[in-house]
């Protein structure tokens, strides 16, 4: 794998660190009432790097612990405070689930654990069915 040159490695370093900063924000304005739950990804900032090497048009179906792999994807701190807010025009619209939808290429829709089986496979079913027509 060929090296990251100096202005790419700059950017990733921003992004694991704005979500690191974005996911301490969450756990403060929780402590204060503000939020409805928080769910920490502290520790999985890293996950960036690869949204780094992905291709514009490869398919993700993140978890809730994969904030820096989808702000590395292009997702907004943003669109992520909205959902955190359960905001109406939000993936979750104004639910207190966590869900993540986004124009974003390649970025599928987040739902809870026990609903994100189907979203995992959906991707791959594309796929075959582009490749039969």
């Amino acid at each position: 794998m060929a090296s990251l040159d100096k202005e790419t490695k700059l950017r990733l370093l921003k992004t694991i660190l704005e979500s690191r900063h974005s996911d301490l924000r969450e756990q403060n304005l929780n402590r204060q009432g503000k939020g409805h739950f928080h769910v920490s990804g502290m520790g999985h900032e890293a996950l960036a790097a690869i949204s780094f090497l992905m291709e514009p048009d490869d398919y993700i179906v993140p978890y809730y612990r994969d904030r820096g792999l989808i702000l590395g994807r292009g997702v907004t701190t943003g669109e992520l405070g909205l959902e955190y807010f359960a905001k109406r025009n939000t993936g979750s619209s104004g639910r207190q689930i966590i869900v993540m939808r986004t124009s974003i290429s390649g970025v599928c829709r987040h739902q809870p654990v026990h609903n994100s089986f189907p979203l995992v496979v959906l991707p791959g079913v594309f796929n075959l069915m582009a490749r039969k027509t």
